[in-house]
């Protein structure tokens, strides 16, 4: 039969059976901390947990609207973009009918013919 050689600690001495079972005691104690910690944690871990799920739908729901968003600033952006090309075309159209307006004031015709709306005026007054 072999022979067996009695276990060494860290600085190579035998390793008594009370060491050894004084290390089995310190072993059973920290599982035990172990066991009663982590039944401790279970609830923050399950709250923790739930809090999670809860800000990945909060997540979600942002992440939704903030879309929803983004498409109805698109369609007002391109709303207002057509009615500043309506307003530029009837700006440009008033500055026309302002300068035709203008032109034909300025004309002869116009400036002949005052006399005789004058008398027009006058006539439907009375």
């Amino acid at each position: 039969m072999p022979e067996t050689k009695p276990l060494s600690g860290a600085t190579g001495d035998p390793v008594d059976a009370a060491s050894t079972e004084a290390l089995a005691g310190e072993l059973a104690e920290a599982r035990r901390q172990i066991a009663h910690l982590t039944e401790e944690m279970a609830p923050n871990l399950r709250n923790l947990v739930a809090a999670h799920l809860r800000h990945e739908t909060d997540q979600e729901a942002l992440s939704d609207h903030l879309l929803a968003l983004t498409r109805k600033l698109e369609e007002m952006t391109r709303e207002r973009d057509g009615l500043r090309q309506e307003l530029d075309k009837m700006t440009r159209e008033r500055d026309s009918l302002r300068e035709e307006i203008g032109s034909m004031r300025r004309s002869r015709s116009w400036r002949l013919t005052r006399p005789v709306r004058a008398l027009s005026r006058l006539v439907k007054r009375a």
